[in-house]
């Protein structure tokens, strides 16, 4: 007998399927709040990950910070010690120049120049080298007193770039000087800048080593480009005031005299001074600015010219020309600019003054 199967009620029904959606949205929050924890707890990891990495890249910066820092000291102390030797130096060579040579060599420190040095030593050693203009450079290279020697007032001086380049002997400086008095003596004041090159390059292997900064050899061609430059305009302005010697003598004034031999000759002869010939007879105080030239030339020619008399001896018109060429051809050599020449002229006076060269160690 078939049994009689009982349906659920619409209201049992109804109960049934909210217990179900209920269960269902419980599941799905609990399964989205794992979800949530499963991510909170992925980002606190990276996050932990992340705070220790920088704490490593902070350890390790300061690792390499503290190392930096005791390089840095260890520099520091060493740069001081060369700095206290070389001070010890200074007061040394002042020492041995002024004071009392036979005791110099006694110092080798600090402490020493201050058991040395009276108490009138020590002020006058302050009073003269309160703005002297020589220095013993700290370096760490095995050099003598003259390499260590650096001629400069501050870091404004002309000389200053030179003091701190260049560590070369007194030997080198010699043979520099040779090389710069022949190529000043082979380059002419009209000669182009290719052939200057040339032409010095052939020279400086005859005096300087291979190694040797080329910036010098530039500078030098073009010092002697402008030592021909000067060498001519002296030449050109000495024959002209040896003719106004000749004409002031018979009684002509500068300025008449000047004008006149412009007149007569034109300005063929004077190619580099025209503009300054030009601009003596236009000027307000005709003359002035050769006038002044006109009376140290008087002055350094007496040898050559008798002033007085207007007479030239000896009266062998090439043989006047030649002595005026050797006398402008000495004027540019002397130490009045600013290139490697003219820093090692005043760099070996202050070296014989400080007793470091002896008398007889002189550049010509």
């Amino acid at each position: 007998m078939a049994t009689r199967m009982e349906l659920p009620t619409k209201r049992e029904y109804s109960g049934e399927k909210e217990k179900e959606q209920e269960a269902s949205k419980k599941a799905k929050r609990e399964e989205e709040a794992g979800s949530v924890d499963e991510i909170m707890s992925d980002s606190f990891a990276e996050e932990e990950a992340q705070r220790e990495e920088w704490r490593l890249i902070k350890a390790k910066m300061e690792e390499v910070s503290k190392e930096a820092m005791r390089k840095e000291e260890e520099e520091e102390k060493v740069k001081e010690q060369l700095r206290s030797k070389c001070r010890a130096l200074e007061y040394k060579i002042y020492f041995r120049a002024y004071v009392d040579p036979n005791r110099a060599d006694g110092i080798s420190s600090e402490d020493d120049a201050l058991r040395l040095f009276t108490a009138e030593d020590r002020e006058m050693f302050l009073n003269k080298t309160f703005r002297k203009n020589w220095h013993m450079r700290p370096t760490p290279d095995d050099l003598d007193e003259y390499q260590r020697l650096a001629v400069y007032y501050s870091e404004d001086d002309p000389f200053y770039a030179y003091a701190h380049s260049f560590y070369y002997s007194y030997e080198f400086d010699c043979n520099y000087q040779k090389f710069t008095r022949e190529i000043n003596k082979t380059i002419k004041w009209d000669t182009t800048l290719s052939d200057a090159r040339a032409t010095a390059e052939k020279i400086w292997k005859n005096y300087i080593p291979d190694d040797v900064d080329t910036m010098l050899l530039e500078e030098s061609i073009f010092h002697a480009i402008s030592v021909g430059c000067d060498i001519q305009k002296g030449k050109e302005l000495a024959l002209l005031f040896v003719d106004i010697f000749r004409r002031e003598a018979a009684g002509e004034g500068f300025v008449q005299a000047l004008a006149e031999i412009v007149k007569e000759q034109g300005f063929g002869c004077y190619p580099l001074t025209k503009v300054l010939i030009e601009k003596a007879l236009k000027e307000e105080k005709k003359g002035e600015v050769l006038i002044l030239y006109n009376i140290g030339l008087k002055r350094d020619m007496e040898e050559f010219i008798d002033i007085q008399s207007g007479k030239i001896s000896p009266e062998d018109d090439s043989r006047v020309k030649d002595l005026i060429c050797d006398h402008f051809w000495k004027l540019p050599l002397e130490a009045t600019g600013y290139d490697y020449i003219d820093y090692i002229k005043k760099k070996n006076s202050v070296a014989r003054e400080l007793k470091i060269l002896k008398d007889d160690q002189v550049l010509e």
